[in-house]
C-alpha cells in the first residue's frame, strides 16, 4: 500500500529444524542482495527489504537490503567474477576448502571432489 518493493526469493531446502534456517539463509544472502539490487534497479527505486522464504518448515529469514549491504554485494560480486575469470584463463581453480564447497557445483574443477 505504501508503493514499497519487497523481494521473496522462494527455497525448497528440506530444513530438519528451524534452528537450521540461519545456515541456510547463510548461503543465499549474497544471491538475494543481487536480486535486491537488480529489482531496484529494474524498478527505479531501492526495494523495502528483502526475505527467504524456505518453503519447509515454512518459515521466513530477513536479509538486511539496505543501500550499504547492496553496495557490498555489488562488490562482492565483481570481485568473485574476477576471479573466475582469471581461473577460466588459466586452468588454475583454487581449492579454499571452506564451509561452501559441500554445496558447490563445480568442485570438481578445483578438486574439492573427484
Amino acid at each position: 500500500a505504501a508503493g514499497s518493493w519487497h523481494v521473496v526469493d522462494y527455497k525448497s531446502d528440506k530444513i530438519a529444524s528451524a534452528g537450521e534456517i540461519a545456515a541456510h539463509a547463510e548461503r543465499y544472502e549474497l544471491q538475494l542482495r543481487l536480486y535486491a539490487h537488480a529489482a531496484g534497479l529494474h524498478l527505479g527505486q531501492p526495494v523495502a527489504d528483502a526475505s527467504l522464504y524456505f518453503l519447509r518448515p515454512a518459515a521466513t529469514h530477513q536479509i538486511t537490503a539496505d543501500a550499504a549491504a547492496l553496495k557490498k554485494a555489488t562488490a562482492e560480486a565483481a570481485s568473485l567474477a574476477k576471479e573466475l575469470i582469471a581461473s577460466r584463463r588459466s586452468g588454475s581453480f583454487e581449492h579454499r576448502r571452506d564451509k561452501k564447497c559441500r554445496w558447490c557445483a563445480y568442485g570438481a574443477l578445483c578438486g574439492a571432489r573427484g
